[in-house]
């Protein structure tokens, strides 16, 4: 998993929908946690179906395609992930602010 990850939301229908955002903030290896979380948020959108899974895309080009992917990267790229004593701090923080419904963004329906 990366440090920006696309998270395919699979709606009861068949039918994909994407999300970008931190990839290490629940948990640094296992993506799992990813999908769970963002599983639970998407639940939110008008995405055209239910929710029924999450997964995690193998590389940012797979929702490259998508209307907002571009606004989407430049945001997460304005950024910096700290190496050393800050980075706990600094993950502590994203997961905050995407636990608040922040640093996730929707890419829209196809």
């Amino acid at each position: 998993m990366e440090d920006v990850a696309a998270v395919k939301v699979i709606l009861s229908g068949g039918v994909g929908r994407v999300f970008i955002t931190w990839g290490r903030i629940q948990n640094i290896v296992d993506p799992s946690e990813l999908e769970s979380f963002i599983l639970r948020r998407s639940q939110r959108c008008s995405m055209g179906g239910e929710p029924v899974r999450a997964e995690i895309c193998d590389t940012l080009r797979e929702p490259s395609s998508q209307r907002y992917f571009c606004k989407a990267r430049v945001k997460f790229s304005q950024n910096t992930v700290p190496v050393g004593e800050t980075y706990q701090e600094w993950r502590n923080m994203k997961d905050l602010k995407m636990e608040s419904g922040g640093e996730i963004y929707y890419l829209g329906r196809d």
